[in-house]
């Protein structure tokens, strides 16, 4: 999932949450992978701005939020530090291009139902 957020958008309590993580977003573009149920961790991808990231379990964040800066990855599993790295200019540039990509792609319509025969 990509977000783009702007400085006059939903800055105060803006949060992403995963099985993983909790993130609380501001006013920045980023990418977030990973994260369902079956997921090992969350990865954290920051292209513009800032992200305060935690880890979670059972009972919410498991530890004191990492702050998050562009240029920088972090990934987080249930209940464990996350581990933040620098991120090459080459990993950011195909992260930003395929989200574009998603981003852009159409999106297939869902069938419409039919009403049930009466009889």
């Amino acid at each position: 999932v990509r977000a783009i957020i702007s400085k006059g958008g939903p800055r105060s309590n803006f949060r992403v949450r995963t099985p993983s993580a909790v993130m609380g977003v501001r006013g920045t573009d980023f990418v977030v992978e990973g994260g369902s149920s079956g997921a090992k961790g969350t990865s954290l991808t920051l292209i513009r701005g800032s992200v305060a990231l935690a880890p979670v379990d059972a009972k919410g964040p498991a530890a004191k939020p990492q702050e998050i800066k562009a240029g920088e990855t972090a990934f987080a599993e249930k209940a464990r530090p996350a581990e933040k790295f620098a991120t090459s200019q080459t990993e950011l540039k195909r992260v930003v291009v395929l989200t574009e990509k998603s981003a852009t792609a159409p999106v297939a319509e869902a069938p419409a139902a039919e009403a049930p025969a009466e009889g």
